[in-house]
Order: structure tokens, then C-alpha cells, then sequence
């Protein structure tokens, strides 16, 4: 409680942003070089950081504990290892345990020094009555509990299988097998508890809901857009089942989700290509080398559009015309797709067969996620990841895992492609998002494959970015599209968030103009919010701004 009384980040004799240095980025030798580097390193990340994060980091990086050859860091871990439970469900009892056991993990130990454990969080609860923070009533409730602390130490590797898959996938990268076996590393990741629980409830409970539950299987993997750090991620409708990790391991044919990334292919080429470029929505076929003949059709099995059986690009996209976006991918060409989807982040061949462009490539929710975190990103590139950093048993830093940016396409593109995607929540297949979300601007895309083996939805708001898949193991039909399957977990999801609509501000590269011609049906002219937003340096000729 010195914090407190202090007023500022303190605990013992230094404060809580000096312990962060020391433990982070400095040896534990005692002299005053270090002292005077642990002094100005904190100096300067207060500067640059708010109380409230460097208290978060804290609560995530203290010691409380140890697990034979493993330290227990951080109060989320600490609240597995003594409670068996999710930080989030802890009461204040048991919060104030944890906290009173910052002073000396071992001397407080619950387990081995019980009465001297609970004389400390008494004490906490009093100070904490003493500062106003909790009522009368409250603090004589805590104060009568037991406890509550588990006898048996939990399996900690158990609680979050899919997150520990992930965890493991990229240790390999810099770390050999046997080093993650024998030298008892401390692991700190990006991901979020509370959010974690909210995506495991979500895609458990619609799951349930379906009369087909029985056989259904689904993964939910959920980002910060702007950092790339995964914050939940969910690998079987039982969470905590470890075995198959589905949201990186379960690669299915993505359906319509993919489409988006052939739009925007044809978007980076403006001198080519706009909003209201014409495109075929007729039936065709082609005959492979094999001597297979390929013929897609659109969902409704119909042709859309003029008499010429032409619509505007962005109708391709957001009514999702399996047709039209065919049409454009070969106008576009398959070999650029294919670039534009390796250079999004895929790292596996992909070959350039037109069938690409309706999602025939199987990928997994984190290679799709990969995807959409550029285009949610305004054209940034930035790998979604989990982990932080990585220390030794001693508490040495070994990884800081920096996160590194690059413009990998305009942010012109970028923009056009999702004002798309709000259009598809708007009026396309996403548009219950309207109803499920009143008065909230949201980006998104359903993906369904054939005959109802796979159901997709990767959507975000400003915020947060989230893939869901819902499918069956065993590939078979399971009755549902990316309308009324993933999209239906991901809203329960984001319902439980602080939603924020996305932002549509054009970059400068961007104009607003109404078309006057034969696709007025989609958009209506010189209605501000019906306009279409282009290039300005490539504005096409039957164009003109509202008088």
C-alpha cells in the first residue's frame, strides 16, 4: 500500500518503475553505476509512458512464487498457481492475498506459512478500508474468508492450451527444443485474461446453440490492430482441452474471406482501376491444362448487373459475386494476387490457379488474421504475435520481441478497401451488423465455402481485429454460411467490448464525387454519404463533384 501513501509508483526502496528496469533491461549486481542507469531509465519512462501502463506492466512482471525450477510472475499467473482460477474471478479476499505477498513471496507463502499469510492480507484489506477503497461491509466479508488457496499445484501449461501452441511456434524461431525443456524460461505475453474469457464464452455458447453443436468444432484469434499483439486466442469450442489448436493449426478453404484481397489488387492499380470500373458478372469457364473445366457461380446461381451483365466494382465486393470478383481477378491477373497475398504476409506457396480468388487456398485463422491486420492497419504491415519477451530463470532479459512496421501498400488502397468492408456490414452480407450493432461504423467479411464445410468471419471495429472459422473436423457439411455461423460468435464476442466505430477519414491522396451514369442504382448522386471515394489523381472523366 506504499503506493498510496506515496503517491507515485513506489514499493520497498525503489520505485515500481526502477524495479521495472532493474528486472527488464539490468543485472540484479548491487553497485551505483546500476543504480544511477536504474534511476535515468525510470526517469525516462515515465516521460513516456502514464502511471497506469507502467503499473500494468508491473502487475504483469512481479515475482510471487515458485514453482520448483519456475517463477511465478505476474498477479495472472500467481492467481493460477494458488487459486486455480482466472485473475478476473478472484475476489477481494484473494486479491488482497496476492497483494500482500508482493513484500516477500516466500515468507508469505499461503501454502507452507498460512496464519502469516492471512495476518498479511488482513493487514492490506484494513489499509485499503483505512484509504476509502472499500466499504465497511466489504472489508468484514474479506476479513472472514478462509484462504481459499488449492492444496495441488495446477498444471499452469493447461489453462490456455492454444495460447501456449502459439507461445511454442514462435519460441522455435530463436529457441532449440531442449533449451524450452530444461531452463525453465520466463515467458510474458500480450495476452489478455478478461479478453480471453469473453472469446472462449462466445464461441463456446453460440457452439451449443446450434442444433449441429455435437459436431462442430471453431477458433477465434483476436488482435490490436495498431500493435499486432494477440489478446485471445481460442483453439477448440472446449478450451481447454489440449490437443488440436484450430486457430493455427486447422487450415481450411477460406471461401469469400480471401476475396478482398483480389479488390485490392485491382485498387493499387487506380490508373486502372476505381469503385465504379465496370466489371463482367456473367458465367464463363476455363479448361485447366489437366483438361478440368472450371465454373464458378454465384451463390444465388444468377447473373447481376446491366444488360451487358456489368456491375460496379465495389458491388463486386460487397454483395461478394463470386462471379465478378472471377471475372476481375483475371483482368487483374492471378500471378499479382498471389504477390499481393504473399507480400500481405503468407508465408506458404500459393499458386496462381483462378480458383485462388474465391478461396481455395486453405489457410489457418492466424494466416488469415495476418491478412486483415494490414488492411485494418491502413496498409501497415505489422505480425500479429503473443510474445513480449523472454527471461532466464534468474529473471535475465534473453528476447524483447520489438514489433516492426512497414508501409507495404498505399494508404489510398488500404482506405478504399475498407470503406468495402463497412459497406459490407452496411448493406452487403454482413449488414445484421447494423442491428446488432446500432449507431457503430464496422468493417467485415463473411466467408462460406462449398457446401456449407466452412464458415468464416474476420471483422474489427478501430480497435481490434478478430478471424472466427466454425467447421467440422471431419470436413463434412455443417449447414452453415459465414453469415449465420462466425459472424453470429464474433458479434457475442465484440458485443462484450468497448466497441468503436472504424475510422473512414480519407487519406490525402483521397476525393469524395458522385457518378452520373448507369450505375446511380448503387449509390445515390450527390448525397454526401452515398458518395464515392477515389484517387483524386486518377478521378475517371464521368465523374463531377456535386454542384
Amino acid at each position: 500500500m506504499s503506493n498510496l501513501r506515496h503517491g507515485e509508483l513506489r514499493q520497498g526502496g525503489s520505485t515500481i518503475t526502477q524495479q521495472l528496469m532493474k528486472n527488464h533491461f539490468l543485472s540484479n549486481e548491487r553497485s551505483l553505476l546500476r543504480k544511477i542507469q536504474e534511476a535515468l531509465m525510470a526517469l525516462l519512462a515515465e516521460y513516456h509512458y502514464d502511471k497506469n501502463t507502467l503499473l500494468q506492466v508491473y502487475v504483469n512482471e512481479i515475482y510471487l512464487g515458485q514453482n520448483r525450477n519456475k517463477a511465478i510472475h505476474g498477479f495472472a499467473k500467481a492467481s493460477q498457481f494458488y487459486f486455480d482460477q482466472d485473475i478476473s474471478q478472484l475476489n477481494l479476499a484473494q486479491v488482497a492475498l496476492l497483494v500482500g505477498m508482493v513484500k516477500g513471496p516466500s515468507y508469505y507463502n499461503p501454502r507452507r506459512h498460512p496464519v502469516r499469510a492471512k495476518k498479511r492480507r488482513d493487514r492490506v484489506l484494513k489499509s485499503l478500508l483505512e484509504h476509502s477503497l472499500i466499504s465497511q461491509h466489504g472489508y468484514q466479508q474479506a476479513l472472514n474468508k478462509t484462504l481459499m488457496i488449492v492444496q495441488s499445484v495446477p498444471h499452469l501449461t493447461s489453462r490456455y492450451p492454444a495460447l501456449m501452441g502459439l507461445v511454442r511456434r514462435e519460441l522455435s524461431d530463436e529457441y532449440q527444443v531442449e533449451q524450452l525443456r530444461k531452463n525453465g524460461l520466463n515467458l510474458y505475453t500480450s495476452l489478455d485474461p478478461i479478453m480471453q474469457n469473453k472469446a472462449e464464452k462466445a464461441l463456446s455458447n453460440r457452439i451449443s446453440s446450434f442444433p449441429q453443436a455435437k459436431y462442430l468444432q471453431g477458433a477465434i484469434i483476436l488482435s490490436d490492430i495498431s500493435s499486432g499483439e494477440i489478446k485471445a486466442i481460442v483453439g477448440d469450442k472446449m478450451p481447454n482441452y489440449v490437443g488440436f489448436n484450430r486457430a493455427i493449426d486447422a487450415y481450411r478453404q477460406t471461401g469469400s474471406v480471401i476475396k478482398p484481397l483480389v479488390y485490392l489488387t485491382a485498387l493499387s492499380r487506380p490508373q486502372d482501376f476505381n469503385l465504379m470500373t465496370p466489371i463482367k458478372d456473367s458465367h464463363f469457364s476455363l479448361t485447366g491444362s489437366d483438361g478440368s473445366l472450371w465454373q464458378p457461380e454465384n451463390y444465388d446461381n444468377k447473373e447481376h448487373g446491366n444488360s451487358h451483365r456489368e456491375i460496379p466494382l465495389a458491388q463486386g465486393l460487397i454483395h461478394s459475386y463470386n462471379l465478378a470478383t472471377a471475372h476481375l481477378a483475371i483482368n487483374v491477373g492471378l500471378e499479382e494476387v498471389t504477390q499481393m497475398i504473399s507480400k500481405l504476409g503468407f508465408k506458404r506457396l500459393i499458386e496462381a490457379f483462378p480458383s485462388i480468388a474465391l478461396g481455395s487456398k486453405e489457410m489457418s485463422p492466424l494466416e488469415v488474421l495476418t491478412l486483415y491486420q494490414v488492411i485494418a492497419n491502413q496498409g501497415l504491415s505489422i505480425k500479429p504475435s503473443v510474445l513480449i519477451a523472454v527471461q532466464d530463470a534468474n529473471g535475465n532479459l534473453l528476447t524483447r520481441y520489438a514489433r516492426r512496421t512497414e508501409q507495404l501498400i498505399e494508404p489510398e488502397a488500404a482506405f478504399l478497401i475498407r470503406f468495402l468492408l463497412s459497406q459490407v456490414t452496411q448493406q452487403g452480407t454482413a449488414k445484421s451488423m447494423n442491428w446488432r450493432f446500432p449507431n457503430k461504423v464496422l468493417a467485415g467479411k463473411t466467408g462460406t465455402t462449398n457446401n456449407l464445410k466452412d464458415s468464416w468471419y474476420a471483422g474489427f471495429d478501430n480497435q481490434q481485429l478478430a478471424v472466427v472459422w466454425l467447421g467440422r473436423d471431419d470436413n463434412q457439411p455443417m449447414g452453415l454460411t459465414g453469415a449465420s455461423g462466425a459472424l453470429t460468435v464474433w458479434s457475442e464476442l465484440f458485443k462484450q467490448l468497448n466497441v468503436h466505430s472504424v475510422d473512414l477519414t480519407p487519406p490525402p491522396g483521397i476525393e469524395f464525387a458522385a457518378q452520373k451514369g448507369r450505375f446511380l442504382g448503387l449509390f445515390t448522386h450527390c448525397n454526401r454519404a452515398e458518395e464515392i471515394p477515389f484517387y483524386s489523381s486518377y478521378l475517371p472523366a464521368e465523374f463531377k463533384s456535386c454542384d
